[in-house]
Order: C-alpha cells, then structure tokens, then sequence
C-alpha cells in the first residue's frame, strides 16, 4: 500500500517524503532473490491435481499485498507441463507426467557402467548414482500497482519484481511398466565341450525394466529364473543339471539398473552325445502377469574342442580426453591373447551391442584386427562426460551345425573401456532477457520512478566449473546510467545452484522523459571464466511509452485580426473563414492529437456569429456578420489534446469587423416640400433636406446634385450644401412639368458624421432625387431609381 500511497501523491511530496521513499524503494530491492521449491509426486499423476502453492514461500512483508505470479514459458524445461495459478501460486497438472518418457534420457546417463572383477572395488566407488527424476521451471512472482499516468491501451500495472522461483518437481515412480531383455529377447551360446564345469560362466542378455529400482518396482533379483517346464526343454534334459543361473548386482548400491546374470556350466558336456540345449529364462518386478514378465529364449550350441578363449591384458580401461579432440584422432589400444595357434587363436575385437548405452559406441570406431579404438564423433561434455565401451575379443566365428542364426556369444571375453571428457572453453555465454512478466520486449512508461524493476537478464553457459562461472555488464546506454544491472542472489534449497546459470535484473535509476529519449538502447556483455575467456553480447532496447505531461503550444497567445463583414462576395468565396489557429504538442499518439473549441464563457451572441473546426482550428464566422449591428469583439480559444488528464491552452482573439459597401442612402422622410416666392433672390435659401447611410467612413459619404433637365434651357434651383436656393431670377421660372434632378455621385472611404451638417459613403450606383415645380409654386423632392 506504500507504494500506491506515492504514485497517487507524488505531485505533493515533499524533499524528507522523497528521500524516505527513495530509501524503502532500495530497501523492497534487497529482498529480491530467487528460491528453488522442491515437490515431490507420483508421476501419471491425475490432470488438473493440486500439488503445491508458492505463496507460501513469500516472506510476508509489508507493501506486498497485490501479488502475481507469471509462469515463464520456455521450451527448455517442464513449465509446459503445469498451470501456476496468477493469483493464488497454486501450481496444478496439465498434462500427463510419464516418467519414464520425460527422464529416460536422465536414467540413461547413469546406466554406462557394468563392472568386472577388480573394476568393481576401484572404480564403484567414486561412482555418484542417481535415478532422480526431476522437472524445472521458473515462476516470477511480481508485486503489482496501479499507474495513475497509465496509458489508456497499456497492462493497467506497474510491476516489482519480488522473486524468481525455480521450482524443481520431482517425479516419483509407480510400477506401469514391465521388463524385456535387451538387446534381445533371443541369444545363441556356443559352449565348447572342453570347458570347465564350475569354473565357466557366460553373460546373458540383461532384463530390462524403465521402472526405479529404489521403489521396488523394477526387476528384482529373486524373480529371474530358468523355466523348467518339459514342453520348453528339448531332447527331455532337465537343463538345471548342467547350467546354474546366477542373479547379480554389481554393487550393494542398486540405484541403477545394475543387475546382471551370468549362467554357469556344472555339468561336463558332450559334443557327440547333445550337440544343443534350448530353455527359457523367465524375469518379473514381483507382478506375476505377462504385462509384467519377460523371456529369454536360451540356445545354448556346443562346440568341439578350442580350448583356449582370447583374455584381455586388462579387465578395465581408463582414458581422458578433451572434448575437442579432432575426429578420427587416436584414443587407446587395447589387447587380448589367445593360447591357441592359427585360426584358433586369431582375435576380432568389436563394441558388445548390449552394452548400457548403445549410444557410446556411435562415438568412437575399434579396428576390429588391432584393437585401435579412434574417435569417429565430436565429444560434448555437457552432453556426456563420460563413455563406456563394452569390447568384446574372440575368435573368428567357425561354421556351426545349428538353425538358429540370431546373436550369440562364442569364445570370448570382455574388457571396459571408460572414456572421461575433459572439457574445454569452447560454449559462450548465452544471453536471454525478458519482462518481469515474461514478454520478449522491454517497455517502461516515461517518468517512472527510478528502482523499478523492467528486466530479467538469464545468462547460461554450457560448460562447467570455471569456465561456465560468468559476469555480466552493461554498456553503450544511450542515456549514461540510466540502467543497473542487479545480481540476484540465489537461494537454494538442499544444494547450490550451478554457476553456469545467473540470473540479473535491470533496475530503472533515472526519471526518463519520452519525448526527449523514445527509446532507450543498451548493451549486455557476458564473460566466462574460462582460458581464453570467451564473452557474448546482446543488443536490447527498451520502448518508453508517453504520458500527457506536455501541454499544446499555439503559434501567438494573441491575435488581432481584421475581418471584412459577411456581405463582401470575397468573403462568401473562402466559406467565410477568417483565421487559423497553429499548434503543436510535444507528446504522442492520443495525447498529441488536439481538439479546437470556443471558451465555454463565450457569449451566445458570438456562438451564433463564428465556429471553429475542432481538427484543423480554423475560425469561421456564419454568414451573418454585419458591420452595422457589431464593430468589433473579443472570442477565446481553447486548444486541448485527448490525453488523460486532458491539457489545454487558450488563445485570445480580437476581431475588427471592416464595413462593406452594403446599404444605400436613405433620406429622412419619403419627400420634401418647399414654399418660395417670386421675388425671392438669386442664392436665397429655399430649404434644407437630410440624407443618410447606414455604411461608414467613404461608403457614406454623398455627392448630391441636381440634374439638369435635358428639355429646359435653364436651372433655377442649385445645391449649395445641404440646402437648395435659387440659381437665377425667379421671374424667370415657368410652370413645368418636367422634374429637376438631383443625384449622389458614392465613393468608397471611411466613415464620418457630422451633425446636422454629415457625409455618406457607399459603393451602390446613383440615386436620383426629382424637384418638381408645382402651380402653387411649393417645391416637392421625392426618391425615384
């Protein structure tokens, strides 16, 4: 809750409130580790079981309320296999558990070895025997809060990093499987009929069961035997007289399968009175049913006499070679001899077919005349260290009177050859990062916190000891330091974790501002310890995502602008828009996409005469713009983007409406009327008239005169001012019925008025103004077009 606490204030800490938080932050760090969790169950186990809980496992501190588990998925290990519950850490069964489909290879690697004779007393020993089962996978266990500058389409969370479990399942066996003979359910024994009762033995083809010994539920020693059924033996021999079964173990410890049998003769043979003997040998896990029992069908041929077998100089064998060793390089010779002479005492040495791992032998090539054993396929350490080779010497096979062609052994013995791989510097560092939650792509939001937690740096090399021991540094940040990388201490449970495995994190150390470094570019180098020291390097980038943090930036705060009322044809052309807001925000995506709108204390009267468009922040007014009702105004406005929370900025704008020559002159009553004499002089006032017009400045000003009348010879009316007096003696005027005009030449210019005395402007064509003589000599003025 701690942390929720400060991303929800943190625009109201204070300098002592930042640092405290600083310090916990570095102190929530330290207790990052990582634990391995060992399970033990059944294997085929039922699906969706319930086999253990990693809550648990956390160390109850305070702040770390809002926990999530994430299972990382990764092709090398078991988390396929199983369903980590996000929230509870339960971990449950999704899929079958066969052990002995997923762990053969395991049990394979420690079945290598049969041993004989002296071998057993000085190589068993040192020996580490293990038919463990086990399966691995990683969980990261996260605390997670809400981000209050989130973006909108982003995980809602912000994560800690609180510990990486290795959880290690440990698949125990149950008996589901029977036994077969390997490498055949069939052998041929060619015995010669000289051999020495007692003191002659013969391996046998091994009963093998995938089962764990440990358990009890693999091939017990005390369940192989010789079926003595009379339907199975020839000729009516009871074979128990002549041949003895012997059950054995190669050592007390038995958790391999390291049962062999050996079958013995107790009874002199005689080639000329039965020349073979066929039985059954019958092995089981203590289950008696064919499902779990198997066979071995016995023919044992007996030979004339060569009495002499090839014997190995040595019993065992022992070579080291590097794991680099070129192919076909030269590993050892070994040797047997034979007492007899001739073809008799020639020897073939070959790979025994049978031997624990058939796999051994496709490593290496046995000259099959000199006993040269070569290399013929690159050694792995990792892979395998350490081979066992069966060699079988005996003498060339001599044509044989029997039906039966399968597998036999004939006239020979047996020698181990161990090969111990050394290994060698020759594996880089392999590098790997992902999210805290398990993403392939790093990604942090701008102004996070530094001690945020935004990656996890697994490094694994493939070789041992020194040279698997690997350290790990950061450089080429394109924002120095902005990065540390953490080691993780490991916390393991019963034993220590290899150091060919290390696990970092990368902790953020400095508030990253997007706009300035979108992406942030860093580099992870890795080295060994090996000689020479071999290093990897992994180039990454980190994607910062924005936050609305910048407010929009017009081009002006401030515009006054000049706008030509909306009766001008030039304004009608351009749709009557007037002036154009520029902007621009320093943010991405949403929170730069901008939105123009009038200030919401606009008033209505204003509302109803201009609009702006919302995306590209043009003004416009209506079509209803008139000089004469509005001089000029005031509008702000508003320019926000689609942020949260929103940021704006506003824009003053001042408007002078200009005058279009729209109206014509009006006069102040519909006609006027004149009273003169005849004895009135030349230049006497007659009267005044007023004309007025609703433009300003040039478009109001008036030109008035009077026309002349094409039909009279003279005028007897002038226009001086804005009066009319007489032009010439009045005696002379007569009674006509023809008009005098007056008309008012317009001129564009500015508006001014004066008063009584006033001038009009305006851009219309001439009005005409008509004085008419009446008989009773009044003066009559009216408007006509």
């Amino acid at each position: 809750m701690l942390r929720i606490y400060f991303i929800q204030w943190n625009w109201y800490f204070t300098r002592q409130q930042y640092q405290l938080f600083i310090i916990i932050i570095l102190f929530y760090i330290n207790l990052i580790q990582s634990k391995t969790i060992r399970l033990r169950i059944n294997e085929e186990i039922q699906l969706n079981t319930h086999i253990g809980n990693l809550l648990k496992y956390i160390q109850q501190q305070g702040g770390l309320n809002n926990l999530y588990f994430i299972k990382i998925n990764n092709t090398n290990d078991a988390s396929k296999l199983f369903h980590v519950d996000p929230i509870t850490g339960d971990i449950i069964v999704k899929h079958r558990l066969d052990r002995e489909l997923l762990c053969n290879n395991i049990n394979n690697q420690y079945n290598q070895l049969k041993k004989y004779g002296k071998m057993i007393k000085e190589w068993l020993p040192n020996f580490t025997y293990s038919t463990i089962c086990e399966l691995y996978f990683s969980v990261n266990c996260l605390n997670t809060t809400l981000y209050s500058n989130r973006h909108r389409n982003r995980l809602p969370i912000s994560n800690k990093l609180i510990t990486i479990f290795d959880v290690i399942i440990e698949l125990k066996d149950i008996n589901d499987n029977g036994c077969q003979f390997i490498p055949s359910n069939q052998q041929i024994i060619k015995i010669r009929e000289d051999s020495l009762i007692n003191d002659t033995r013969f391996t046998l083809n091994i009963p093998y069961d995938p089962d764990d010994m440990i358990s009890g539920n693999s091939v017990k020693l005390d369940r192989i035997w010789i079926n003595n059924d009379s339907n199975i033996i020839n000729n009516n021999q009871n074979i128990l007289n002549y041949f003895k079964l012997h059950s054995l173990t190669l050592s007390n410890n038995i958790t391999i399968s390291n049962i062999y049998l050996e079958l013995e003769l107790i009874q002199k043979l005689d080639y000329e009175k039965q020349r073979s003997y066929s039985f059954q040998i019958v092995a089981d896990d203590g289950i008696s049913s064919n499902d779990h029992q198997c066979y071995l069908n016995v023919t044992i041929l007996v030979e004339d006499c060569n009495d002499h077998m090839p014997i190995f100089e040595q019993s065992m064998y022992i070579v080291n070679v590097s794991e680099d060793t070129p192919i076909g390089h030269f590993i050892t010779q070994i040797k047997a001899n034979d007492e007899d002479t001739d073809e008799n005492g020639k020897i073939i040495y070959s790979f025994a077919s049978y031997s624990d791992d058939s796999d051994d032998n496709n490593y290496f090539y046995i000259h099959s005349e000199t006993g040269e054993i070569k290399l013929q396929r690159r050694l792995n350490y990792r892979l395998k260290s350490s081979h066992s080779l069966k060699v079988l010497a005996k003498n060339p096979e001599n044509t044989t009177s029997g039906q039966i062609k399968s597998f036999h052994t004939s006239k020979l013995s047996t020698t181990q050859v161990i090969v111990n791989v050394i290994d060698v510097n020759d594996h880089f560092p392999r590098i790997r990062i992902i999210s805290p939650t398990g993403s392939k792509t790093l990604e942090l939001i701008e102004e996070t916190p530094p001690g945020q937690d935004i990656g996890i740096v697994d490094v694994f090399d493939g070789d041992t000891g020194k040279n698997a021991k690997v350290n790990c540094k950061l450089t080429n940040q394109s924002i120095p330091n902005v990065l540390r990388l953490i080691s993780v201490d490991s916390e393991i449970m019963g034993k220590e974790m290899s150091n060919s495995n290390q696990k970092y994190k990368l902790t953020l150390q400095k508030l990253i501002d997007r706009e300035e470094f979108p992406i942030i570019e860093f580099n992870v180098v890795c080295w060994d310890g090996g000689t020479p020291s071999l290093s990897s390097n992994l180039t990454y980038k980190i994607k910062v995502f924005d936050i609305n943090d910048h407010d929009p930036v017009c081009d002006q705060d401030n515009y006054t602008v000049d706008v030509m009322e909306d009766s001008s044809p030039e304004r009608i052309k351009n749709n009557f828009e007037f002036l154009t807001i520029h902007a621009t925000d320093k943010d991405e995506g949403r929170n730069a996409k901008l939105h123009f709108s009038l200030d919401q204390e606009t008033p209505t009267y204003i509302m109803n005469l201009i609009s702006v468009n919302a995306t590209t922040g043009t003004l416009s007014t209506m079509g209803n713009l008139d000089r004469e009702k509005l001089t000029t105004f005031d509008v702000t406005l508003i320019c926000s983007d689609h942020g949260e929370p929103k940021r704006m900025t506003k824009v003053k704008i001042h408007v002078n409406v200009l005058d279009y020559n729209d109206n014509s002159p009006t006069y102040s009553q519909p006609y006027f009327e004149f009273t003169i004499t005849e004895n009135n002089h030349v230049g006497q006032l007659v009267g005044n008239f007023q004309i007025t017009d609703d433009d300003f400045d040039k478009n109001a000003e008036l030109i008035v005169q009077i026309e002349e009348n094409t039909e009279q010879a003279h005028v007897y009316l002038a226009y001086f001012g804005n009066s009319l007096g007489i032009h010439s003696d009045i005696e002379q005027l007569k009674l006509h019925s023809k008009d005098l005009l007056i008309s008012s030449n317009l001129q564009e210019t500015r508006h001014v008025e004066y008063i009584p005395h006033f001038k009009l402007h305006s851009q219309k064509l001439p009005r005409k103004i008509f004085l008419i003589l009446t008989v009773n000599q009044h003066i009559t003025m009216s408007n006509c077009i």
